[in-house]
């Protein structure tokens, strides 16, 4: 409650993640549910950066609105002018709504960084992309979103009776996961001393990452013997290839259940509306960036002599501090059962 009366009285500099007094899951789920309505009010304070926010959504109109008005001029046979284009804009608009988050995906990494200075989260610099690299990006998202969950839901179609229900809600919690995730890569920024991102996990074999979803599949590759055991062996290996850009992502939503858990709630309710959710996006990228940076700067103040920043993110437990070294022992290793 005591975060809504903040919300209603203006901008707040408080990090309920960094307060001595734990917080309990519900206080969790609710900081987390409560990041875009900040933004949001954030963004209603800031012109400049609401003509950010705004400029993506409003370059695919223009581009839509002189798509439909010279086919309603050149190419259509149907009366009324103005309808004719407006239905066309309408449909190019729906149809293309995916595009800027690739092709502008450098202006959303402008605008985080400028909202992470607007709310005193510390210098940054933009995490910029070529464009090659932002669309081969999104491919292999669509890749791991359509592929990695395949085993797990072809075991639950297996359980009698209710095994399809189960199927489409683990299907559901998936879609979930991986909104939030590019919610949380869209706000990432650059700190002040970082000069480029971490190398990839698959080039890290010091510590083998296995994502949480993979968990199971991993667990019953390595309990089988070692021929029928291999091809979910190599599907876990490959599966973490394909998920290491999102390796930090990933492992705060896994640490963080409670506020990601509140943070998709709305989240996904904004990226999933039609035609609007491209007007909604900048709202959860400033979103992010100020849980990334509350989370951040709870670790900091955790852990202030912290090794390496750039991997201070995915060294998040649920309170917002490190976890100890005994809890990456959760993990399914190589060869356990």
């Amino acid at each position: 409650m005591e975060e809504l009366r903040q919300l209603r009285s203006g901008p707040s500099r408080q990090n309920p993640l960094a307060d001595p007094s734990p917080l309990s899951i519900w206080q969790k789920m609710l900081h987390g549910l409560l990041q875009p309505l900040h933004a949001v009010a954030l963004l209603a304070r800031d012109r400049e950066l609401l003509m950010e926010a705004l400029l993506p959504a409003l370059l695919l109109l223009g581009f839509c609105l002189s798509v439909g008005f010279f086919k309603a001029l050149l190419f259509s046979d149907e009366p009324g002018f103005l309808q004719t284009m407006c239905k066309t804009a309408l449909h190019s608009f729906v149809v293309l709504a995916p595009v800027p988050s690739i092709i502008m995906a450098n202006h959303y990494g402008r605008l985080g960084a400028q909202a992470h200075e607007r709310m005193q989260l510390g210098a940054c610099k933009p995490r910029q992309r070529p464009l090659v690299s932002s669309a081969l990006l999104a491919v292999r998202q669509v890749v791991v979103v359509a592929v990695v969950v395949l085993p797990l839901s072809l075991a639950a179609h297996l359980v009698p009776w209710v095994g399809g229900l189960i199927a489409k809600g683990l299907l559901l919690v998936w879609a979930m996961h991986w909104i939030v995730v590019e919610a949380l890569d869209d706000g990432s920024v650059m700190l002040e001393g970082e000069s480029e991102p971490a190398p990839p996990p698959a080039q890290t074999p010091q510590r083998p990452w296995t994502p949480w979803f993979l968990w199971p599949v991993h667990a019953v590759g390595t309990c089988l013997p070692s021929v029928p055991g291999a091809p979910l062996r190599f599907f876990v290996r490959r599966s973490g290839w394909l998920c290491s850009p999102w390796r930090h992502e990933v492992t705060l939503v896994e640490q963080n259940v409670p506020v990601m858990l509140g943070f998709t709630m709305t989240t996904a309710a904004l990226l999933c509306t039609p035609v609007l959710n491209l007007v909604f996006r900048p709202i959860t990228v400033v979103a992010a960036v100020r849980l990334l940076g509350q989370l951040r700067l709870a670790a900091d103040r955790a852990t202030p002599a912290a090794a390496d920043p750039a991997l201070a993110p995915a060294a998040l437990n649920a309170q917002g501090a490190p976890p100890p070294a005994s809890a990456y022992a959760a993990q399914p290793q190589e060869g356990s059962c």
